[in-house]
Parts: C-alpha cells; structure tokens; sequence
C-alpha cells in the first residue's frame, strides 16, 4: 500500500497586479482549507505576499516569449526544490472546501490528459506539422504521447526524473515557441514526460482536487494597463531575441 505524505506544495505564477490579487486569494483559500500546506509563488512583485504566512514567494521574471503558459515549469522546480511533491494550479483558482493535507506518494505526472495527436488533429491542425518534427528529432512516437491539461498538474521526483523533465519542457518548449506555438503547454509537458518514461497518473488524490478548484480562466476578462501592455511589447522582442540567442548552442536541434 503506497504511503501518504505531507510533504508537498502547490505552487502557481503571479506575474502583473490582476493575477497577483488572484494568487493573494488564491494563497487565503489554502490557509483555510489547506492549513500547514505551503504554496510555492513565482512573481514579479515578492512584497505583495509578505503577510501570507503560507506563501514562500520568490522573484521571477517571465521567460515565455510572448506569453508566460510555459514559465510554470519554474515554479515547479522550485517546489520540488523543497518538497517532493508539487501541484500547480492557476492562479485564477479558487477553493471553497477542504482538500486533502496528506497525498499518497506517486512516481511521475498526474493531470488531464488525452491522446496528444488526436488532440492536435482535432482542435490545432495547423500545428500538426510542426509537433511531428519535433517528435522526428526526438525520435518519439507522436501517437503514444499524452496532451496535458495545465490549470491543475501534480509532479513527483519520488523516481528523481523531475529535472531532466523540466529540462526537457524548456527545450521543446523554445522549439514551439521560436515557431509560433507560444499557447497549449500541454504539447511540451506531454512530449517531455514520455521522454523520461512517465505515463500518465490520474490517483484519487488528483480527482479530489480537479474536483474540488475552481478554474475561473480570468484570461478572457482581465484587461493589461497601457503600461504592462508596453511592457508586454518591448519584453518580446527582447525574450525573442535571448531565447534564438539560446538556441544557438544546439543549432542542430532548433535550426537543423
């Protein structure tokens, strides 16, 4: 019988006022219904949490190129940084009953999670081109690859493969973007879990949770200020530039 565990985080991103208020609730939400259990928050304002006693926030700037879906797989790393367990969830997320304070141990990836060339086929063919030579030079098989949901993820390093997966993401997820796929983070999480031999998980934990959240996708009604709009501009050029910067050191796999 597998064992159950405290030692585990949530973590999200708060980038820009709007969603750094959501992570603020967000962060309440848990003090509540989660009590002991930290959440791990990467922003770019670390002083709007500091009378979260829940929160260990840290600074972080967005490296997504145009938008910041993938810069999650930093706030997991800082999570399992310090816990063996981190759950991502949005931070348009709310809580309104109790969630588990004990998680059974588990090896790998749990989530949403559907057949990822189906996916595509269906609902994004027009990116159908460009997954199929990602996974050419990855010498996987598209059709035995997972689409992964994103608002709500759990990843273990119980089989210490966590940092070759997020090291993985990062690298597929440049391909993508330096090609125009910067949304469906899914694609690189899928892509990079089949790398390092995770097969999807989907435990009584994660149902509990999925079950429990709310995902409000405040995206479709938050409105940037002219200034973070500005930023937003300028910053994309530069994160444009850095990351073909980047990928210069493995010519062979970005521009081959």
């Amino acid at each position: 019988m597998n064992k159950k565990t405290k030692n585990f985080c949530f973590c999200t991103l708060a980038f820009n006022s709007p969603y750094r208020k959501m992570s603020r609730e967000l962060a309440h939400d848990l003090e509540k219904y989660a009590p002991g259990i930290k959440i791990v928050i990467g922003t770019d304002k670390v002083t709007d949490f500091k009378d979260c006693p829940n929160v260990i926030s840290y600074s972080q700037k967005q490296r997504g190129i145009l938008h910041c879906y993938n810069d999650k797989r930093f706030v997991l790393e800082s999570g399992l940084s310090q816990f063996d367990i981190a759950i991502f969830i949005d931070a348009d997320t709310r809580v309104y009953e109790p969630l588990p304070t004990e998680i059974t141990d588990f090896s790998g990836i749990q989530g949403v999670h559907k057949n990822l060339l189906k996916h595509i086929t269906k609902y994004r063919p027009d990116r159908l081109s460009i997954v199929q030579k990602v996974s050419e030079k990855l010498k996987i098989n598209l059709d035995e690859v997972s689409y992964f949901g994103e608002s709500i993820l759990m990843v273990s390093n119980q089989d210490n493969k966590a940092k070759i997966f997020l090291e993985n993401w990062g690298k597929i997820a440049r391909y993508l973007e330096l090609n125009g796929i910067h949304s469906g983070e899914g694609i690189s999480i899928g892509m990079a879990a089949f790398q390092v031999g995770w097969q999807p998980i989907k435990s009584q934990d994660w149902i509990t949770l999925n079950r429990t959240l709310r995902h409000i996708d405040a995206s479709i009604i938050v409105k940037k200020t002219a200034w973070e709009a500005l930023k937003q501009r300028l910053g994309y050029h530069y994160r444009l530039n850095k990351e073909r910067l980047l990928a210069l050191k493995d010519f062979d796999f970005y521009y081959g």
